[in-house]
């Protein structure tokens, strides 16, 4: 026996979760079982969709392109899929928003009013479970039982006994611990399927990897930076570069520096100096730019110790602060404090899409520009950056230094290759650097990171509603919760 399953709708209805659900379901049912999803950055709040094959015999290859049953949960899933279904397999139609029927009469029609099913149970988000009961119903290939198990979350005293038992530091639990992960979202994003195919055709050559060049590319396009040092992580970034920076006794001004950031400084016996605004402390305040790094400390410390300043560190959103961002108006206010010093400025960057988001619909005169536009515009006032990639990079691993001077990237060179490894790879393998390229495009375009942005704009108002505190305005960084 082997069943093909494609399950579509737009992002957000839950198609891949349900997918899986069936995978893990007839899994612990003892088949063989693959999922497969498919998704792109266009097609975040768009299309997304996932196949799943169930066999009782080893899956060769998990990609389906005629599937015995099709579930089109919206009107542009049926228009893409409906000649995909086998001649006699079965289609099964949302027929609470698609607005029309099947054309093919070779195959096998349900339609399922499963919003309206969620509707009537007190549960309007279980409509692609509601769908899924009837799928099960056309096609039982695993019991009700089994489904129960796949999709089982655990009880309050399980947690409660976890939590306890992990000392109540949330580092330690199991990921599978776990039912809502809020931990982080470094290296958690979802590729999307143009970074996957490009993982296909990394280049790993020891050096000169086309990979490289093709990210050389991409940052210079993007960042305006034309030197660029791979790392593994931004961690990594900031100990090559800080490494030709820095010396005991020296003194980095910026906004709320990063943990990582803090301890490089600090483990070469120099002083990460915040000079963050007031306001980033008082976490239920609500002003568009609790990032900002204070003009008057920031004149304040350069006026005391200008001697002692290699350069001042811009983090874009301030992480440590909840991850809020930094206003266009004040890199504007930081690089004329440095330029009146003689001072270079560094970007920290895990999140500069984000920033210039937030920079595009909370900042006068920035409404009609991109965010490619927003972030040229901000990098231009940056002479390097170091960029941890797992964030706005949508990679799982990997990072970079760039900068616009040669100075800072011949004295960092020698460290790359002592700390992570050879100039055209540093710390990254050829297929990641593809992806990383891919995604820093894709990442640039406003309606990928609007849809990012508006999850969390989401989870932040149902905190609100519950009473829970949150650091606010919500930003794409850390809630507190």
């Amino acid at each position: 026996m082997e069943k093909t399953f494609i399950f579509a709708g737009f992002g957000g209805q839950g198609m891949l979760l349900i997918g899986k659900f069936m995978a893990m379901a007839c899994m612990l049912d003892g088949k063989h079982v693959s999922w497969l999803p498919s998704y792109g950055p266009e097609m975040r709040g768009g299309t997304a969709n996932c196949s799943v094959i169930v066999s009782d015999e080893p899956v060769a290859s998990p990609l389906v392109d005629k599937a015995d049953v099709i579930v089109a949960m919206n009107r542009p899933s049926l228009d893409k899929f409906e000649d995909h279904v086998k001649p006699g397999g079965v289609l099964v139609i949302n027929s609470s928003i698609i607005d029309r029927k099947a054309v093919r009469d070779d195959i096998q029609v349900v339609y399922c009013d499963a919003n309206a099913i969620a509707e009537s149970i007190g549960n309007p988000k279980g409509a692609n479970v509601a769908i899924l009961g009837a799928v099960l119903e056309k096609v039982p290939v695993t019991t009700v039982e089994q489904m129960t198990e796949a999709i089982r979350t655990s009880t309050r005293a399980e947690r409660e006994a976890w939590i306890r038992e992990a000392r109540y530091n949330l580092f330690k639990l199991r990921s599978d611990q776990v039912t809502i992960d809020l931990l982080t979202d470094s290296g958690t994003g979802s590729m999307s399927d143009r970074q996957w195919a490009a993982m296909m055709t990394g280049d790993e050559s020891y050096a000169g990897a086309s990979s490289y060049f093709r990210l050389k590319e991409t940052i210079e396009s993007i960042f305006g930076m034309p030197y660029f040092l791979p790392t593994h992580q931004g961690r990594a970034a900031e100990n090559v570069i800080f490494s030709a920076l820095l010396k005991a006794g020296d003194i980095v001004p910026g906004n709320s520096h990063f943990d990582t950031t803090k301890g490089h400084i600090e483990g070469r016996h120099a002083i990460a100096l915040d000079c963050t605004v007031d306001a980033a402390k008082q976490t239920q305040l609500e002003i568009p730019f609790k990032g900002n790094v204070d003009p008057d400390k920031l004149q304040k410390a350069l006026t005391e110790y200008a001697e002692r300043i290699p350069f001042i560190i811009v983090t874009i959103t301030n992480n440590t602060a909840g991850g809020q961002p930094v206003s266009m108006q004040n890199l504007y206010e930081v690089r004329a404090i440095a330029d009146k010093y003689g001072k270079p400025v560094l970007f920290d960057s895990a999140r500069f899409a984000e920033n210039a988001y937030f920079i595009k619909m909370r900042e006068e005169g920035y409404r009609d520009k991109t965010i490619k536009e927003i972030t040229r515009e901000m990098f231009s006032l940056a002479d390097g950056m170091t960029m941890s990639a797992k964030k706005d990079g949508i990679v799982n691993m990997g990072g970079f230094i760039a900068t616009r001077r040669a100075d800072w990237y011949e004295g960092a060179k020698g460290f790359c290759v002592q700390y992570e490894g050879y100039l055209t790879y540093g710390g990254m393998n050829g297929r990641d650097m593809n992806a990383l390229a891919i995604g820093l495009d894709e990442n640039t375009e406003f309606d990928n990171l609007e849809t990012r942005i508006k999850q969390v704009e989401y989870l932040a108002k149902k905190l609100d509603e519950y009473a829970q505190p949150e650091d606010t305005p919500s930003s794409l960084m850390r809630l507190k919760c």
